[in-house]
């Protein structure tokens, strides 16, 4: 049975039989586990047994746990990681393109005056009218 490192797993062990069975789990006391009602909460891997006893028989099954590991966390981190970077690069060439093509930045030319004399005078169609 595969356990993920920091998931805790339930082992259930039930037994029928008359008289009733105990139920007892046997395994490394250096283990780290929680037992309650015949059931055996592990973190880590390891062979863990469990054995049925009545007056009539003894049963027992062992179970293998194994340990795995969770990389949903190392590859967010990752993809979080990429879009930091990708976006810092973004800015920095958009920076380096912004200040070579002085964007928002205007270069006033040598304005032409027209031929009239006088520059506020309004043109009314060519002919002239005293104010």
């Amino acid at each position: 049975m595969p356990v993920f490192r920091g998931y805790p797993e339930e082992l259930v062990c039930e037994a029928e039989g008359y008289p009733q069975p105990r139920i007892q789990w046997l395994y490394d006391p250096a283990k780290h586990v929680s037992e309650a009602g015949g059931n055996l909460t592990v973190f880590e891997a390891g062979l863990y047994n469990c054995t049925a006893t009545n007056d009539v028989d003894t049963s027992f099954i062992v179970v293998e746990v194994v340990l795995n590991e969770d990389y949903l966390p190392l590859i967010a981190g990752f993809v979080a990681f990429m879009v930091v970077v990708i976006s810092v690069i973004f800015v920095f060439i958009y920076s380096i393109y912004y200040k070579n093509t002085k964007m928002g930045g205007y270069s006033l030319k040598k304005a032409k005056l027209s031929s009239t004399p006088n520059g506020n005078v309004a043109q009314n169609g060519g002919r002239d009218t005293p104010l």
